[in-house]
């Protein structure tokens, strides 16, 4: 089965297995199938002519986020420094080096200490909070990062063999402020609300 294959290939269990995805605790929907969504997506990589290459770079820096969320922390008993921590799970660690191709001690590095100092740096140990923070920064500037890349290749493909001065098709994302309602609302909430009702309108008479 092609789909068992492709989980192996990319280190995949199940969805409730990962921690990213798993917080809702929902996991069928319905009206959704996966599997014709799956089956579509990879058709539609096709349509925007990414190769192979191109697809698998992109499923490997999303499994790469999704292993990177798994990633477990336990107190450093070896170290002098106060409540610094060790990733304890390093089976995790290694199949995210992998995915994004670098080395898994430089990785392991970069996500359990920071750099102080120019000339002569000298690395402190992150606590648990900190250490949990740059790893889900790291997860979320490889997922913006994709989906940008992502974007720019949509773009690309509708542009190709066009004058870019006659380039009139594009994707583009309308990123506003969201609309909420709390219990108590600040006035700086009603301000968010205003301009968001705002943008929506102008957005939607603009565009429609």
């Amino acid at each position: 089965d092609d789909n068992i294959n492709i989980k192996k290939k990319y280190g995949l269990g199940e969805k409730k297995d990962y921690f990213y995805i798993n917080q809702s605790d929902t996991f069928e929907v319905d009206g959704i199938n996966d599997e014709r969504d799956w089956d579509e997506l990879i058709e539609a990589m096709g349509v925007i002519e990414m190769d192979a290459d191109d697809i698998h770079n992109t499923l490997s820096l999303v499994a790469a986020v999704l292993h990177l969320g798994n990633l477990q922390y336990e107190i450093d008993t070896t170290s002098s420094e106060e409540d610094k921590v060790v990733i304890s799970n390093e089976d995790q660690l290694s199949l995210v080096a992998r995915f994004l191709e670098v080395p898994a001690e430089e990785l392991k590095r970069c996500l359990t200490t920071r750099g102080v100092g120019t000339h002569s740096v000298i690395y402190v140990g992150y606590n648990d909070e900190q250490a949990r923070g740059a790893r889900d920064a790291l997860a979320k500037t490889i997922y913006g990062n994709l989906f940008d890349h992502l974007v720019s290749v949509v773009n690309a493909t509708l542009a190709r063999g066009l004058d870019e001065s006659a380039v009139n098709t594009l994707i583009g994302v309308l990123d506003i402020f969201g609309f909420e309602s709390f219990e108590t609302n600040s006035f700086e909430q009603l301000c968010i609300n205003f301009c968001n009702e705002k943008l929506q309108y102008h957005f939607n008479d603009f565009i429609f």
